[in-house]
């Protein structure tokens, strides 16, 4: 699975007022019982980034698709999709089981959701459709 980021065109960030903290990955912490996402100081390919610090209301992963679709991991997917994208140790060991406790703990209490899309404005729609679901969902 390749991780895709829309770099056609602003017009999809512009779209919705979108902040990019990192245009790869971001660095994840908890405080206080809260889930921040923070710009990492290294910029990746796309030039994206901004030392901030955030809540997270839900982790989307991004997919190439034919169509734009949303789908919820469960908790155990999603800790497994994390783990894919996370800097953790890749030996076996304790480090490496402090990071997948840090990603299932991550995922059972933030959503995280598949998402297979086109380069397109309906995809924004799709997407922002969906994390506003959540947030119904959680209200």
């Amino acid at each position: 699975m390749k991780k895709w980021t829309v770099q056609a065109s602003n017009n999809h960030q512009d779209h919705k007022n979108a902040l990019i903290l990192n245009g790869d990955r971001c660095l994840c912490r908890k405080k206080d019982d809260v889930w921040y996402a923070y710009g990492m100081p290294w910029l990746d390919s796309s030039g994206e980034y901004i030392n901030r610090r955030v809540p997270i209301s839900c982790i989307v992963c991004l997919n190439r698709g034919l169509q734009n679709t949303v789908q919820p991991l469960s908790i155990f997917d999603g800790t497994i999709r994390l783990m894919q994208r996370i800097f953790a140790p890749v030996w076996p060991g304790e480090l490496q089981n402090q990071a997948f406790n840090y990603c299932e703990e991550l995922s059972s209490e933030i959503p995280v959701l598949d998402f297979y899309c086109k380069p397109d404005l309906e995809s924004v729609e799709v997407l922002a459709q969906a994390i506003q679901s959540l947030g119904e969902k959680n209200a």
